[in-house]
């Protein structure tokens, strides 16, 4: 079929569709008010990714890397799914696949929706559904659903490796309130493996290691890339 822009088209073919592959980008989010990285007003327009937003830049100076984080993080977090998250969420629905999607094999498996996003909306507005689907269904669901750039909720220890996920703000002394640095910001300042607590222990999740964002920077590979 050639290009089209007509909805019958679309809709057409969708319904014809045994396999269905989704990849949202940073367009999906703005409605959410999350900010694109490119064009007027992009996050790349006036800040360098390969300082921001790479693993050349982190080991030069991680905490200009997570004063730019946390704010990101932040705005992720106050964010909420807007229409299109809960459009693409709803196609997990048995109801509105029979009605959009009948022809998927095996049936009732809902499209694979790999999303560029580390905002966690996409997750967030499928977390929504959860009284309208049962266990298996949003497991199914879930298991589609992936999140190749990483997640602004998870971290990752750069000694031990220990990956964890929170919707909780990091606490460490560079983002405590009223906290300013003349230059850089000591390591021991930032989040660490273990949390402010650390008392030296070097045990596996609580090492006193630097954290990282749990997101994938320039240079590195995407996440389940063996999947796409």
């Amino acid at each position: 079929m050639p290009p089209s822009e007509s909805l019958s088209d679309f809709l057409e073919v969708l319904r014809g569709a045994k396999n269905v592959v989704i990849l949202a980008g940073a367009g999906l989010s703005a409605g959410s008010g999350i900010r694109t990285y490119r064009g007027v007003g992009g996050l790349w327009t006036n800040n360098d990714p390969g300082r921001l937003a790479s693993p050349e830049g982190f080991r030069e100076d991680p905490g200009l890397i997570w004063k730019f984080y946390d704010k990101r993080i932040e705005q992720c977090r106050q964010a909420t799914p807007n229409a299109a998250h809960r459009t693409l969420a709803s196609l997990a629905l048995p109801s509105v696949q029979s009605q959009f999607l009948p022809s998927l094999d095996p049936k009732w498996t809902p499209p694979l929706l790999v999303t560029q996003n580390f905002d966690g909306l996409s997750v967030r507005a499928l977390q929504d559904l959860a009284d309208q689907l049962s266990a298996d269904e949003m497991s199914a669901a879930q298991s589609r659903l992936i999140e190749t750039h990483g997640s602004a909720f998870r971290v990752i220890c750069t000694q031990c490796k220990c990956a964890k996920s929170s919707a909780e703000r990091l606490s460490c002394p560079a983002f405590d309130d009223g906290a300013e640095y003349n230059g850089k910001i000591p390591v021991e300042d930032l989040p660490r493996c273990g949390g402010r607590e650390w008392n030296g222990s070097n045990r596996y999740g609580r090492c006193g290691g630097l954290l990282r964002p749990g997101v994938v920077w320039f240079g590195e590979v995407p996440e389940q890339q063996g999947r796409l």
